[in-house]
């Protein structure tokens, strides 16, 4: 009998040692503070008052086998979450597949690069186009090809020429803007 009577004594006495369980609420977001891939914790970052989430789209993972392929990095239900969270949705889209690499101008350079951003023949326009539309009024700003330029022995996600990375910027502002005109 004595034991029980210690015991529930000892867990009712837990919050005054302790003091009461407090909760942190969320801060309004602060769009000069962004955190990548905030949807990962999602509340974590609403506690901090993080205005702003990255998503990486990496082309060679959402699509490793052919554009029929769709393996996206976001669920709709977090995309859903961080927007009704007060958070601004930045997407990143990187790195080409093999299937879609034009092997002789180099690593990461799209296949059809060089026609024009609405032939289908141009594999990175097509792409882009597919995935700005899909998340068009959610996902409004995109960065393309971060860091082109870094690269070492193990990964090198850009071998082209400057001229071929000005082409992908071309043709992507003409097919984002196309597609999601905001």
């Amino acid at each position: 009998m004595k034991r029980p009577l210690a015991l529930l004594l000892t867990v009712l006495c837990l919050p005054l040692l302790f003091g009461p369980a407090t909760s942190v609420e969320a801060v309004a977001p602060d769009y000069r503070f962004g955190v990548i891939e905030a949807y990962d914790a999602p509340w974590a970052a609403s506690e901090l008052g993080v205005g702003w989430t990255r998503v990486t789209f990496r082309w060679n993972e959402v699509q490793p086998e052919g554009p029929d392929q769709w393996n996206l990095p976001i669920t709709d239900e977090q995309l859903a979450l961080e927007l009704v969270q007060g958070r601004q949705v930045v997407g990143l889209v990187v790195n080409t597949p093999g299937w879609a690499t034009d092997l002789e101008r180099g690593v990461g350079v799209p296949q059809g690069l060089y026609l024009g951003h609405q032939d289908p023949n141009n594999l990175w326009a097509t792409f882009l186009s597919t995935l700005v539309s899909r998340y068009a009024g959610r996902i409004d700003h995109w960065i393309i090809w971060n860091e082109p330029d870094i690269w070492d022995t193990y990964h090198q996600s850009w071998g082209g020429s400057v001229e071929d990375f000005a082409q992908l910027l071309r043709v992507s502002y003409g097919a984002v803007k196309e597609t999601n005109p905001n």
